[in-house]
């Protein structure tokens, strides 16, 4: 599993990466059922790509998935 990015490694909550999300990301994610440790292997796993003004979208493409899959088999497709 490749490390988290050093701001969230570095965080004082360590792993819990819920912790670094604003009132309204968490509350989110709870309506739509998204749990941390999802956020987490996306993190971890998946593959980033720009989405404009300095920002980046982080998805799983096909690659993402097969090596999370190989890394921890235990997870559900």
């Amino acid at each position: 599993m490749k490390p988290l990015p050093k701001d969230l490694a570095d965080h004082d909550e360590g792993r819990d990466v819920a912790g670094l999300f604003t009132t309204h990301a968490r509350a989110r994610m709870q309506q739509r059922g998204i749990p941390a440790a999802a956020v987490e292997l996306l993190i971890n796993y998946g593959r980033s790509a720009p989405a404009g003004e300095g920002c980046e979208v982080v998805f799983f493409d096909k690659a993402a998935r097969a090596r999370l899959f190989r890394d921890d088999p235990a997870v559900t497709r």
